[in-house]
């Protein structure tokens, strides 16, 4: 009997042993299910982290500017800023109600131009304290814009848009209507005026605002090609010589477009570090089929950005590096030279069910501009410049000899302090010059580095397709054709 009784309690401490080893390796393999996880999260965590403060470092290093403090610039006085002269003169813009148009209808249909001339010059007439504004804007040296760069840096537009696009659409049209007036004086003013206030649009350090910039510069030169060559005065000299000298110097263009490609990897790093901590957010519920951006002054403590923060950071490395490389592309002394340093390649779409991967796509997706446009632009503004200064050359020479160079070489260095080197071609090829042509040009081989002898297409809506075959500047004017999508003709090659 003792001896049962013993083999019991045996038994029974032999399954409470049992049992015991049981729970302790369930609760060991639990603890390791849930600890081995979170370390390994806080140890990813820790690494993006570390990666993330050695890029910014590195990018301080290199002179670079990268925190939102360091693109503030000290404000100025109304009275002397630039912005606030030009704006206030842009505000007082009236259109007169015997004009039958907008401004907007001036430079999207130019054909309107001669159609409506005294319509335009009622225009300009009636405001003439907007041009008073524009000129004491260009002659103030300091722009101050008033950019608001302590809340999320995504929100960081151009203020006083519309102003600076009606502004620049009628500093265009008058500059057109004095020159086609025989009013040269006033016209190259006009013109002057109009690239002094972009540069100074130019001073804020925001990609949207080099293009506006960019946008102005193009106003300007296309009035002076479409009034085409008028009759210099003697007192015209210095001021074409200005302009020249403006025109040619790309050192404005090189540093905004460095500028504002440090203001976008600026933009990135505060966007991505916001959604990271929850203040910024995607809503994908957007009608409009966009990815809507939700922004929230309160740092939530947990959330699923919490969990996925190091995916989400991990995503700058690679947007950082992009707009790197659009930078130093920006640099190069031709469009050939930027896109062997620039390939323009937007995220795909990860294969496979790794979220890491996805929530990295989806993030370059959404803030990752597409720079490549930015850059093409930035050349073509070069271009358009250069082969203006080219033609206020022509203009100088014929005024003095009484006919046009046979070739641009006479006009270095007495009219061209430099070479007009085109920038859309390789190997520093000069602008070409077509003065025997049916309609005399100046061109450039465009985006494509290929030349084709001046031939040129038309959008369907009208104007040049800048980006097939060459580009064009018509030294006499444009063809009337060139603006009008109804005259049925799509190219044209100079004979």
């Amino acid at each position: 009997m003792v001896d049962q009784v013993a083999q019991n309690e045996n038994q029974q401490s032999a399954k409470g042993r049992l049992s015991f080893s049981w729970n302790k390796a369930i609760t060991l393999f639990l603890l390791l299910i849930v600890v081995c996880p979170i370390g390994i999260w806080f140890a990813w965590r820790s690494s993006v982290d570390r990666r993330l403060d050695a890029l910014i470092t590195s990018q301080q290093q290199a002179g670079k500017k990268i925190k939102p403090a360091e693109f503030e610039s000290e404000p100025i006085a109304d009275e002397r800023n630039a912005v606030t002269i030009f704006v206030q003169g842009a505000q007082s813009i009236t259109i007169p109600e015997s004009v039958s148009f907008t401004l907007e209808d001036i430079y999207k249909y130019p054909r309107r131009f001669e159609e409506k001339r005294d319509q335009i010059d009622a225009i300009v007439r009636a405001n003439r304290e907007f041009f008073e504004h524009a000129k004491r804007a260009a002659a103030t040296e300091d722009a101050f814009w008033k950019l608001d760069l302590t809340g999320p840096l995504i929100q960081t537009l151009l203020p006083n848009l519309p102003e600076c696009r009606a502004g620049a659409k009628l500093l265009a049209a008058s500059a057109e209507l004095h020159l086609k007036n025989g009013k040269t004086t006033e016209g190259l003013d006009r013109i002057e005026t109009l690239l002094a206030v972009a540069d100074h649009v130019r001073a804020a350090p925001v990609l949207i605002q080099y293009m506006v910039s960019m946008s102005m510069d193009s106003y300007a030169i296309d009035a002076l090609e479409r009034a085409g060559m008028t009759q210099l005065g003697d007192n015209d000299r210095a001021t074409v010589h200005r302009l020249i000298q403006s025109l040619l110097d790309h050192q404005t263009l090189d540093t905004s477009w460095t500028i504002a490609m440090q203001m976008e990897k600026t933009i990135m790093i505060d966007s991505v570090t916001r959604m990271a901590n929850g203040t910024l957010s995607m809503d994908a519920r957007n009608v409009s089929g966009l990815v809507a951006l939700n922004i929230s002054n309160k740092r939530k403590s947990f959330s699923f950005a919490t969990i996925a923060s190091p995916a989400i950071k991990s995503a700058l490395f690679e947007m950082v590096e992009y707009a790197d490389d659009a930078e130093r592309a920006g640099m190069q002394t031709s469009y050939t030279d930027a896109t062997r340093e620039f390939a323009d390649v937007r995220p795909t779409r990860p294969k496979g069910l790794s979220p890491a991967k996805h929530v990295r796509w989806t993030i370059q997706s959404v803030l990752m501009p597409s720079l490549g446009r930015a850059l093409y632009m930035h050349f073509r503004t070069r271009t358009i410049r250069v082969q203006a200064a080219t033609a206020l050359a022509i203009q100088l020479y014929e005024h003095d000899t009484g006919q046009r160079p046979a070739s641009l070489e006479q006009l270095v260095p007495k009219y061209l302090p430099t070479a007009p080197v085109d920038p859309f071609a390789p190997d520093g090829e000069w602008i070409r010059y077509l003065p025997d042509a049916d309609h005399p040009c100046l061109y450039s081989v465009g985006s494509n580095g290929v030349d084709d002898g001046g031939a040129y297409q038309l959008r369907k809506k009208g104007g040049i397709d800048a980006d097939a075959q060459d580009m064009p500047f018509f030294l006499d004017g444009k063809p009337e054709h060139i603006d009008d999508p109804s005259s049925g003709q799509n190219n044209e090659t100079p004979e």
